[in-house]
């Protein structure tokens, strides 16, 4: 509805307001001579707005006309709230709820509209008041109560035009999540096309990068994730945002840089996984593999933080993952030599998770160099293995790796 339309909405409620006979206490001769300066009051309602409200008064030729035509409105009901005595009816109070929602929608602040309108009411007094030492002047016994009597009216409008405007923005970040969740569905899918994109202004999207919270405590988790996932939004404003399996993904035109991560992530206990699409590979299996390099960046521990994980590095891991059964049967031909000798998994979780450096084995588990080389042997004794055997080194170390604790863990 434009500004016009809800003057002339205004007036017509006006007019049949005013045929009601005011109540005892308020004055019709106040309210006429009011309004035969209606203009005149707007248009110091105006100057004073843009002069004292920043954002008005910092782009007039945006502002001027709308500014006008709600001091012209603010105007009209004043002189129908001194007239009648009567509160804001219902239409009255629709009216200004209409411009509340209009402001929310045009993503217009909501606190230079309720300065205005302090500017608006503090003007208006004093005018009401001028008005009222002409002769003949108003008694003050109808000063006083007419003074409390307005303010009132005026805080049950600026209420219910934060009510509104909040109403506004609440339905709008509802719609906006509903539509950012159909549309992450869609791209995933294949289903989108590039009017979609381009009417988001967002980028084509190409890469998913999934976050995946560290931490044995669910709730801290979650708080980190939602934490770390406001940064992100505020990063990557050209990005779609969706869920999978309770993960957060995002969709992106290119490859994430580490920095901008690493600042997202501020120090958090996060791990980030991402896939590129192809010809080859869809969007949506790039999803799905960003979320298990998430996952797997949690769960194996990767050293440093946040963790940055591309699917390609982890496939191993998430390849014997995807049998399950298999990989208990592996774990169990492979290891269950060790299941009595706890000491000697542990050195060899450490031992792959340093590249097989003795020297920061020994340093990881406390003890001399010579006790790890020992603990090595032994384990490869008992295992029947030879270390230097590199086909059988490979299998036990996809072994202890994929182990469900993790490499580093035990």
């Amino acid at each position: 509805m434009s500004g016009l339309d809800v003057l002339h909405l205004y007036d017509s409620q006006m007019a049949e307001s005013l045929r009601v006979e005011a109540p005892a206490g308020f004055s019709a001769e106040l309210g006429r001579r009011l309004r035969s300066q209606m203009p005149q009051i707007s248009q110091r309602m105006e100057a004073a707005i843009l002069e004292e409200v920043s954002r008005y008064g910092a782009d007039p030729g945006r502002y001027r006309q709308p500014v006008l035509q709600r001091c012209r409105l603010a105007t009209r009901m004043f002189v129908r709230i001194l007239t009648t005595g009567r509160p804001p009816g219902r239409r009255e109070i629709g009216v200004v709820q209409v411009i509340a929602r209009s402001l929310a929608r045009d993503g217009e602040p909501l606190e230079p509209l309720l300065h205005a309108l302090r500017i608006g009411l503090r003007l208006g007094w004093d005018d009401t008041v001028r008005v009222s030492l002409d002769h003949p002047a108003a008694p003050p016994e109808l000063m006083l109560p007419l003074a409390a009597q307005v303010f009132e009216y005026i805080d049950q409008l600026s209420s219910r035009i934060a009510e509104a405007y909040a109403t506004e923005v609440e339905e709008r970040a509802r719609a906006q999540v509903i539509n950012e969740s159909a549309l992450f569905e869609d791209l995933i899918a294949g289903r989108a096309g590039a009017d979609r994109v381009e009417a988001r202004a967002v980028e084509r999207p190409s890469v998913a990068l999934a976050l995946a919270p560290g931490g044995k405590d669910p709730a801290t988790s979650r708080r980190v994730a939602d934490s770390v996932a406001g940064r992100m939004r505020s990063r990557f404003p050209r990005s779609v945002e969706g869920q999978r399996g309770g993960v957060a993904v995002w969709l992106l035109a290119r490859e994430p840089v580490a920095a901008a991560l690493e600042a997202a992530a501020a120090g958090a206990e996060v791990a980030f996984g991402f896939s590129s699409a192809s010809e080859q590979v869809p969007l949506g299996r790039a999803v799905d593999e960003a979320v298990v390099a998430a996952r797997l960046g949690v769960e194996l521990g990767q050293k440093g933080l946040p963790a940055i994980i591309e699917y390609p590095r982890v496939y191993a891991y998430a390849a014997l993952r995807s049998d399950p059964v298999g990989m208990a049967r592996y774990h169990a031909a492979m290891l269950s030599p060790l299941a009595d000798h706890p000491a000697l998994l542990k050195t060899l979780q450490q031992y792959f998770a340093v590249n097989r450096s003795v020297s920061r084995t020994a340093a990881l588990v406390h003890r001399h160099r010579q006790s790890v080389i020992y603990r090595l042997q032994k384990a490869a004794h008992l295992l029947n293995i030879d270390l230097a055997d590199a086909e059988a080194t490979f299998r036990l170390e996809a072994a202890v790796r994929t182990l469900p604790d993790g490499p580093g863990a035990a």
